[in-house]
């Protein structure tokens, strides 16, 4: 097909330019000693089967179980750290608003702010109630109107004894709270 297509000029000098772009883009391969990374085959280019390449979204999976499944606090706190150097919050930041790529901007959202509520979890449990504030935080930067950052947020205001920021934190939201939310606050606010 290609050796059949007649291109006007303007298009040649545009494919021209692309193909000039994509080898500014990968030149740096061969510095670093992966010439053969990308390989013609049968008039098109694959990736070289005799290398293994992960990419982020399969590091992040990976993380993401490995914090899940295993009981070590030292292997969840070294896989909660590799997930959240991975996950900066926008899958795909040109082009997340397409809707083919939202279900997975979705799907690896949802997955980080499941790791954030477990380590909020785990650092409460091991009375680390500043660095779970922090994760509080940062989960509420992402969805506002999650009730569970919320509680996380006020039950470490009272635990670090910061009880009018509490106080008024828990007025404003005590309408959103189910009774279960209300006592596991009441319980950190009557222990300090």
């Amino acid at each position: 097909f290609m050796q059949n297509l007649t291109l006007s000029p303007t298009q040649m000098q545009i494919g021209d330019m692309i193909i000039k772009e994509i080898k500014a883009r990968t030149g740096f391969l061969v510095d670093v000693g992966l010439e053969d990374l990308v390989i013609g085959s049968s008039g098109s280019f694959i990736i070289n089967p005799k290398y293994i390449i992960f990419v982020d979204f399969e590091r992040f999976e990976k993380a993401y179980v490995e914090f899940q499944t295993d009981s070590s606090l030292a292997v969840k706190a070294t896989a909660f750290e590799l997930a959240s150097n991975l996950y900066k919050g926008s899958l795909l930041p040109r082009i997340e608003h397409l809707h083919w790529v939202m279900p997975r901007v979705s799907y690896y959202q949802g997955l980080y702010l499941q790791l954030l509520k477990t380590i909020i979890q785990c650092e409460i449990n091991e009375d680390l109630y500043s660095s779970a504030q922090r994760h509080a935080i940062t989960g509420l930067e992402i969805e506002p109107y999650d009730v569970d950052f919320k509680v996380a947020s006020v039950v470490c205001m009272y635990a670090m004894n910061n009880r009018s920021l509490a106080d008024n934190y828990y007025r404003n939201i005590e309408g959103e709270l189910t009774n279960r939310q209300k006592e596991c606050i009441a319980a950190f606010k009557n222990q300090n």
